[in-house]
């Protein structure tokens, strides 16, 4: 066929089945898909892999798959595939330039420090139960203290304690949030000191220490219990002029302080009531009949035939359900398997 001067001859048609091989063009279709779902902007690789084979195959050209493909028309087969698509029919593998090795490259570069990371934000010291809590993604409504350990949750508690037992004042409504995100910043600020501590991050981790001791310092402050708000607290008490001590005398509730006083000097009384003497050539208890009234002779009496008046102490009895009312003794229930049958002793027994 003449154009421009010049006899075109018709393009070479090859078949499947005698110029390649019905499992070899299958192959071919699979591999050329990859390729091109690697490298070309279509939705079906596949699809598109046949077509481009087809053309190839057929001796047209690829852009509107009808006109003769004139200057591949005497090529072969591979070097037609390796034009159209870029890919060597020979050796069943893509035709990639040093652009493309550099993009995959970097590619892996970039999966590599991916995995790496994530890697990095696991930490490996965690424990199996942790890791599970945290394997699901979190939301609305979840618990913040299921993302720590029964560790954390036992020191937690531990903590949540002492703060009441030392400041009462805690036990409020206004203070139970504040309270409960201090402790949580504590737990949090525990962990990453430690992971600092065993794998030296550096700035990272020291720049989330900072933030989060600022974090505790403010909560302290709000609450009331910073060091510095409670040394100055104490400076006040221990300072001042004497109309100051005079008022926080009168503030202060002198009969409860009385009866706290009394019940220490009874308890420490019944105890020596029932302790035996650790003295080895002395037989009796501590303290007996006679040392009790002497301890505790604080009121009156009057013989009721004679009228004399004398001095009257307390009875141990007495002793005993006063502390109980009060609070400051608790009956114990006695497990009747594990009693013993009293042992006669005269040199231990009260008379």
């Amino acid at each position: 066929m003449p154009r421009g001067g010049k006899t075109l001859r018709e393009p070479l048609i090859y078949e499947v089945g005698s110029d390649i091989a019905p499992e070899r063009y299958q192959e071919a279709i699979e591999k050329i898909a990859d390729w091109f779902a690697q490298t070309r902007n279509t939705k079906e690789p596949v699809a598109a892999a046949k077509y481009y084979l087809d053309c190839c195959l057929k001796g047209v050209l690829p852009s509107d798959g009808k006109s003769p493909w004139f200057a591949m028309a005497t090529s072969t087969l591979t070097a037609r595939v390796r034009s159209a698509c870029r890919f060597d029919l020979d050796a069943m593998a893509p035709l990639v330039t040093a652009d493309e090795k550099r993009r995959a490259r970097k590619t892996r570069e970039k999966e590599v420090a991916k995995a790496k990371k994530e890697a990095q934000a696991t930490d490996k010291n965690l424990p199996d139960e942790y890791r599970k809590k945290v394997a699901g993604e979190a939301t609305y409504g979840d618990d913040p203290l299921v993302f720590f350990t029964s560790a954390e949750l036992e020191r937690r508690e531990r903590l949540k304690d002492a703060y009441l037992k030392d400041f009462p004042q805690l036990r409020s409504v206004a203070s139970e949030s504040k309270l409960d995100m201090l402790l949580d910043l504590t737990l949090l600020l525990d962990r990453i000191r430690f992971r600092q501590a065993k794998d030296q991050k550096g700035k990272t981790e020291e720049f989330q220490i900072q933030q989060l001791t600022k974090q505790i310092v403010e909560l302290e402050k709000a609450l009331n219990i910073h060091p510095d708000q409670l040394a100055k607290q104490q400076k006040e008490k221990e300072g001042g002029t004497i109309g100051e001590a005079v008022r926080r005398l009168e503030e202060t509730n002198a009969i409860e302080l009385r009866e706290r006083w009394l019940a220490e000097e009874l308890l420490v009384l019944f105890q020596m009531y029932h302790t035996p003497s650790p003295r080895s050539n002395m037989g009796g208890y501590q303290l007996d009949d006679v040392g009790l009234f002497g301890a505790t002779r604080c009121r009156t009496c009057e013989c009721a035939k004679c009228g004399t008046r004398n001095y009257a102490g307390l009875q141990i009895d007495e002793i005993e359900s006063w502390l109980a009312k009060k609070g400051f003794l608790k009956e114990v229930p006695i497990d009747d398997t594990q009693v013993q049958e009293p042992v006669e002793d005269d040199a231990i027994a009260h008379d």
